[in-house]
């Protein structure tokens, strides 16, 4: 008996990076990349541009990001299971609605079910469960789920192109639909505790000795720093080819280096497990903050444009798991999931309205002025770390 409960939490976190590993491909493919692939013929369908019916994606996201405080105080209170299956099951509705779809009215009301089911069941919905129940121990799945979700875009853009190839796009949704309640329902029913451990107690009160920031200040300092990223990353994200082009890549090539930013983003992730040891989350942190600006200016001092594409990635792998591990490392567990889902509200809203709001820049700027500019944003979001101290550096002070 006392065998057995000695290994329980190792088979809970091994579930747990099981069903958010395989469960974020599948959910990425069908709720993101599908829209993307069939962007262009649902556009043609309704006599509209493919900006708009993408768009809706963007809408979708902000849809989401309303709700991502809502979503982690339930994540709080019950554990996160029924939470991630009242998202997924949303999904599936707003698939459904989806494939049905005669006009642009409708294709916006299905994303608004959609985001809905996002708030509830997305990546960040994952990160606040896996914080939630682990605790402390989370850092752990939060780097080896993140290992394997990071191939989504190795089985969602060629899985999604090869339903809407074969069968159209509303069908595509319908099976994706179908997906989610055959594979993704079980998988995460099995795969989240129904009756999480008890949530740890309150951190004790800092010492006035402490000279760092307050527990509110830190928060700050996180919603500040995670918030430029988003807003950066996204950019680059959406306009890499545009960047890549005006540092003199041809099409082809430009592509060929972007496709490289996958692999990247998951030897980034690859580099936090494996020196998740000698390497705290906050040192993590700053190795991820300081790569970024360094990508930025990397062309303008001569280097290849590619290394703008792979070291932006590289900080970016390490970025998606800094944002679940910083805050439990530096604040604990206590109440991580109403936190995260907090934080998420203007890191996703900052990804859905950086590329609008950037767009119009690259038709106004040089591309060095532009680069200039989110270097100089990067090392503001990096100077948002430098009031934060470790836990052990905090003893020692107190």
């Amino acid at each position: 008996m006392n065998l057995w409960r000695g290994r329980k939490p190792l088979t809970s976190a091994g579930r747990l990076t099981i069903t958010v590993g395989f469960g974020m491909i599948l959910l990425y493919s069908g709720t993101f990349f599908l829209p993307i692939v069939i962007a262009d013929e649902v556009a043609q369908t309704f006599g509209t541009s493919r900006a708009v019916i993408l768009g809706a994606l963007g809408w979708g996201v902000i849809v989401s990001a309303s709700l991502s405080p809502t979503s982690g105080r339930w994540i709080e209170r019950t554990g996160g299971r029924n939470v991630f299956v009242f998202g997924i099951c949303t999904q599936v509705l707003g698939l459904c609605l989806l494939s049905q779809a005669t006009n642009i009215y409708w294709w916006f009301g299905a994303w608004t079910v959609l985001g809905i089911g996002m708030a509830f069941g997305f990546l960040d919905t994952a990160q606040a469960v896996i914080g939630r129940q682990l605790g402390a121990h989370a850092r752990t799945v939060f780097v080896t789920s993140s290992l394997i979700s990071g191939f989504d875009s190795f089985v969602g853009w060629p899985l999604s192109h090869l339903l809407h190839v074969e069968f159209g796009w509303r069908s595509a949704a319908l099976i994706f639909a179908g997906i989610y309640i055959a594979i993704c329902i079980p998988l995460h029913i099995w795969g989240i505790a129904k009756v999480p451990p008890p949530a740890p107690p309150p951190p004790p009160p800092r010492l006035s000795t402490d000279p760092g920031p307050s527990r509110r200040g830190i928060v700050g300092l996180f919603a500040a720093h995670f918030t430029m990223r988003a807003f950066l990353m996204s950019m680059i994200g959406v306009q890499i080819l545009v960047i890549l082009g005006g540092l003199g890549l041809s099409e082809g090539a430009a592509i060929a280096v972007a496709a490289l930013m996958g692999p990247s983003k998951v030897a980034g992730r690859a580099l936090d497990l494996i020196f998740r040891r000698r390497m705290t989350p906050l040192v993590a942190g700053w190795f991820s903050a300081l790569l970024l600006p360094l990508a930025l200016l990397s062309p303008l001092a001569g280097g290849p444009a590619a290394g703008l594409a792979i070291t932006s990635a590289v900080s970016n792998g390490i970025l998606a798991i800094n944002r679940g591990t910083l805050p439990l490392y530096l604040l604990g567990p206590a109440g991580i999931s109403t936190l995260l889902g907090k934080m998420a509200l203007p890191c996703l809203l900052a990804s859905a309205l950086s590329p609008p709001l950037t767009a119009p820049l690259f038709a106004m700027f040089p591309i060095e002025w532009i680069l200039l500019g989110m270097t100089a944003l990067s090392l503001v979001a990096a100077a948002c770390l430098i009031p934060l101290r470790s836990p052990r550096d905090q003893a020692k002070v107190g």
